[in-house]
Order: structure tokens, then sequence, then C-alpha cells
């Protein structure tokens, strides 16, 4: 059965920064690489093509062509490719493969006049790039909450680093045992990649609260939010062991309310 509320969207990486936050996730051996798509292909796992804050397509990895360093893919006959190849410089690949999210840069991602394959051939189109000698390997978030409206939103209520003694109150946008997004509107301070948030206080529901330090990893505009609001991204840091108790059992308890929800659309 797949997993819910899975996030394949491409992740905004700076492709040429490399003392940035994402560095510890980066695979640099391309054995490796090689190895992990050619295991992506075996289990067809599903492959998202695109921008980090635009355009992206649902694709599937049908060959690694490790002798002339090429990567193919099939997408929908229909999906606008070409608006995607307009941009290709900024072009990802993202994927999941078991526990971990997989996502790396498609260097001269281009349509293919060959004929696409696989069952459905007729109905996809073929996109190959380059090799890839590198990869970000990030662990995937497990049971993630996601509320939906912000009446229902958990909180987070912090001092922004920039201005000491001011309270900033913003909704989550997710919750996982590993980390937390959180929705910034556009007219405040900005909170960038590696700024360490202290003593924030979590309101997951009215009856659970629970202290911990954040550490933004990374910032992303919200697409189709009017106001310009950004995604924060964070992952908790220095969160006491009573704490993590408590948010683990929300996740717990949010997550049997899922499966139950689930279970019964699908008797219906």
């Amino acid at each position: 059965m797949p997993t819910p509320f899975l996030d394949t969207e491409p992740a905004a990486i700076d492709p040429v920064d490399i003392i940035g936050p994402w560095e510890q996730f980066r695979v640099v051996d391309p054995r490796k690489c090689l190895a992990v798509l050619a295991q992506v292909k075996l289990e067809q796992s599903p492959v998202t093509i695109g921008h980090a804050e635009g355009l992206s397509l649902a694709a599937s990895l049908w060959s690694v062509d490790g002798p002339n360093r090429r990567v193919y893919f099939n997408v929908d006959a229909a999906a606008p490719a070409e608006a995607l190849l307009a941009d290709a410089r900024q072009a990802w690949a993202a994927m999941y493969l078991g526990d971990v999210k997989l996502q790396f840069w498609l260097r001269g991602l281009t349509l293919s006049r060959a004929p696409a394959r696989g069952h459905a051939a007729a109905a996809t189109r073929s996109l190959y790039a380059e090799l890839p000698s590198q990869m970000y390997c990030l662990p995937r978030r497990r049971d993630v909450r996601v509320r939906h409206g912000p009446d229902v939103a958990p909180l987070l209520r912090f001092e922004h680093p920039l201005t000491p003694g001011s309270s900033l109150v913003l909704g989550l946008l997710d919750v996982s045992a590993t980390g937390c997004a959180m929705r910034k509107p556009a007219d405040t301070l900005p909170l960038l990649p590696g700024t360490e948030i202290r003593q924030v206080e979590v309101e997951l529901d009215e009856h659970t609260l629970l202290f911990a330090d954040l550490q933004v990893v990374h910032v992303s505009v919200m697409p189709g939010d009017r106001l310009g609001a950004q995604r924060v991204g964070c992952t908790w840091q220095h969160m006491p062991d009573g704490a993590r108790e408590r948010l683990l059992g929300w996740i717990q308890n949010g997550r049997r309310r899922r499966d139950l929800m689930t279970l019964t659309l699908t008797l219906d």
C-alpha cells in the first residue's frame, strides 16, 4: 500500500552551494549513485521531474545507461515537457527509495526523438539527461501529520533571532519526528537556512504543548500563495525526552485517525 502524503516535489537546493545546510545529505560516489538508480528502475519508484518552486511532471525511470552516462525517463504524452525544458537548467528529479528521498540535478535534460519504452509507450514520451555523479539522500519524514486550514493548524511561538523580546506566532504546515515546516508570511522578517531558533513553544493542539529549539534547513516559496508566503522547513534541536514522547504520541494518534479515515473510504 502506498504511503500517504509522500512529498516527491524537488526541494529547493542550490546545486553549487557546497557548504550549505544540504551538504550533509550529498552523496558524491558515482558508483553508489549508479547502484541507487538501478534499484529505483528495478522497483519502478514514481519520479517527479521539475523545478523546486514551479512546474513538475510525473515520470518513470526506464533506463540507466552506465556506459553512455545517461538516464532515461518516460512522461505522459500530454504533459507539458516543452515548458519544463524552457528552463531545464533548474530541473531536478526526485523520488523515494525505501525510507530515503533521492534528488539529483538533471544536467542536459533533453526531449528524446526516439520512441518511448515500456508498457504504455504509445501514451508517453521520453526524456533523457546526464547520469548524475552525485545526489542528495534525504531522510523521509515519517508519520507526517498534515493539517488542513488555519483554524486547526498547530502553532509555533518564538522570538525572532533578529528581534529579541518580540513574539512571533506562525502556523505549522506539517510535523514529523525529525522536524516541521511552518508558513511564514511575506511581511515578517526573513528566516534563512542555518538560522537557529531557541526556546520555541510548539502548540500541537489545545492539550499538547512542548518546547524545543529549531534549525532552519530550507526556505521556498509556497506555490499558489497569492500573499507570497514561504514554506520554512526546520529540524528539531535539543528537544527534551518528555517533549519527544509527547510529539511521537501526537503523531501516532494522528496517523491512526488518518488510517481509519482511509479504511472507511475504502470500505464505502
